[in-house]
């Protein structure tokens, strides 16, 4: 990060905190937000306490410095920042685009009316039509307190039973995906002062499913020789005593797919293959 861009970032923030406001502001009185969501896990092989955060369905407000600048942006009505004020400022800039269209475009068209009278005069078919420099009205530049508040800002994120139920059962299908079948996943929720909740996903892992042996199944003579060159390249990774994880089973897929399109088995893809397991 550059020296203005921190410059400018610890200035946003130092002014955001001194007009700071209580960041349940926006939030129902029966509400409660979301501060942080914990993952306790052993350590564990082929699992990642990252991937699962990543499947939650509900993932906290952003923080800086432990404070959650963003959502003290958003929640900002100090004069410049408040909503009713930046929505007028918004129309009025919206209102100058437009005239400000129309005039580049009225302007570009005497422009082009001169262009076809001056070839006219030499006796030329065509002439270089100028094009309007037009400014996006669609999305248009954000002025700074916009910015601040819409762009920089995040809502605070409020606690959501279903999403939090469904947050477990994303958790449950990555421990499958990573071969722990029979993984227990239990949840709770530890509310905190000013209506502030912490989620806690404990895991109980398990012993993990292995891939103990494979065999290939295949009618078509030619298939089961370009897999048997595969089994002798160096892309090949034997699957025997590997997790039995969706991800590695499917990397296997687009391994063998390509290796067999190149040994001339035209039009031959992942989805050519499938996997059964047996138990």
């Amino acid at each position: 990060m550059s020296v203005f861009k921190l410059t400018y970032f610890l200035l946003v923030s130092l002014i955001l905190v001194l007009f700071s406001c209580n960041i349940t502001r926006n939030v129902p009185a029966d509400k409660m937000t979301l501060k942080k969501n914990k993952i306790e896990i052993p350590r564990t092989k082929n699992t990642s306490k990252d991937d699962i955060s990543a499947s939650l369905r509900q993932i906290p407000n952003r923080r800086s410095l432990k404070i959650p600048i963003r959502v003290i942006a958003y929640n900002q009505d100090w004069w410049i920042f408040d909503s009713t004020r930046i929505a007028e400022k918004r129309n009025e800039k919206n209102l100058k685009l437009r005239i400000k269209n129309r005039n580049r475009i009225e302007n570009t068209k005497a422009i082009n009316q001169k262009r076809i009278e001056k070839a006219q005069r030499k006796g030329r078919e065509f002439y270089n039509e100028k094009q309007p420099n037009l400014k996006d009205t669609l999305e248009p530049k954000l002025f700074f307190a916009e910015w601040l508040r819409y762009k920089y800002g995040e809502r605070p994120v409020v606690f959501d039973t279903s999403a939090f139920s469904r947050s477990q059962d994303q958790i449950r299908i990555y421990m499958r995906k990573r071969g722990y079948y029979d993984a227990q996943v239990s949840a709770r929720i530890d509310t905190l002062r000013k209506r502030k909740v912490n989620l806690i996903f404990t895991i109980v892992p398990n012993e993990p499913y292995l891939i103990d042996s494979v065999f290939k199944i295949s009618n078509n003579a030619d298939v089961n020789y370009a897999y048997s060159q595969f089994e002798k390249s160096a892309n090949f990774i034997p699957l025997e005593n590997e997790f039995f994880d969706a991800d590695l089973l499917n990397l296997h897929r687009t391994r063998a797919a390509k290796f067999l399109r190149d040994e001339r088995i035209y039009a031959f893809t992942a989805s050519h293959i499938n996997f059964r397991a047996d138990t």
